[in-house]
């Protein structure tokens, strides 16, 4: 049931996310790295206020606009929790075509064309980021 047509993959084009305000995701996991991170990095510290660095990828998740981290974990939570500084996306993942074709009613994905059940919700609140999703498209 699933096309590939139901995501569109870009480049960032330029867009950001403030690590004060839009939901990002990083995944720390070192815990070394991540007690220096937040320990040297942000306004008047040793390696000074946080920057994009190189290493730092983000891809940007749409409708939701939530970003998810694959490189520089350590110092993008690190920016998060100083609530400090802005990231360029690194690419854009849009479900936007699949949320026009699929719903889910707390309990299956369904078809909006057939009304056919694609595929049981394993869990509810899965379903409900999906429909928060298709709520987005709406305004």
């Amino acid at each position: 049931m699933f096309d590939q047509s139901d995501c569109r993959r870009s480049l960032g084009n330029g867009e950001r996310v403030d690590l004060a305000k839009d939901l990002v995701l990083p995944t720390p996991w070192v815990r070394s790295r991540f007690v220096a991170a937040l320990r040297c990095i942000g306004v008047g510290r040793a390696w000074g206020a946080w920057q994009q660095d190189p290493n730092h990828s983000v891809e940007l998740v749409l409708p939701w606009r939530f970003a998810l981290v694959s490189g520089g974990n350590h110092s993008i939570t690190a920016g998060i929790l100083a609530q400090e500084g802005t990231l360029e996306v690194s690419s854009v993942l849009d479900l936007t075509p699949l949320l026009s074709r699929v719903y889910c009613n707390g309990d299956f994905f369904i078809c909006q064309q057939s009304n056919e059940r694609i595929a049981r919700a394993k869990n509810g609140r899965v379903g409900a980021v999906f429909e928060i999703g298709r709520l987005l498209l709406v305004q």
